[in-house]
């Protein structure tokens, strides 16, 4: 995918003025989201504070394609369109509801987990949030 420079420099500009950062372009958040995503395909294979801290990329995703100066840039609807490509992969995958406190301080995202993960992920899940998900092979 092939996006313009300026929509990048924005992108990275709206991190920084969110507190996010900067550095990590959008292309890179895209590839961690993505890869993100296809581990949970496989079945999540790591703790749960790890999940939510791998899904903090889906955040910083969010807030560049929230930001109304970037909508106008050229690359914008690419990228949105590659983000929503993964997105509908996502919700493919993370089709199990978890309860939370405050459900409307959080997107989508955080609102479900894969199907299948580690033993110590589903034992996590079932300890913090009482739901059960399927157990993938360890090894």
């Amino acid at each position: 995918m092939a996006v313009e420079a300026d929509f990048l420099r924005r992108y990275d500009q709206a991190q920084i003025a969110a507190g996010r950062g900067g550095g990590d372009s959008a292309l890179r958040h895209l590839t961690s989201w993505k890869g993100f995503v296809e581990a949970c395909a496989e079945g999540y294979d790591d703790v749960i504070s790890e999940y939510f801290e791998d899904l903090s990329v889906r955040d910083a995703i969010e807030c560049g394609l929230a930001e109304a100066s970037l909508r106008e840039l050229a690359g914008y609807e690419e990228y949105s369109r590659a983000v929503q490509a993964v997105d509908a992969r996502f919700r493919e995958i993370a089709t199990v509801p978890i309860p939370l406190a405050h459900p409307e301080k959080f997107s989508w995202w955080h609102h479900v987990v894969p199907r299948a993960g580690g033993e110590e992920f589903a034992a996590d899940l079932k300890r913090h949030f009482g739901v059960t998900i399927g157990i993938v092979g360890s090894g």
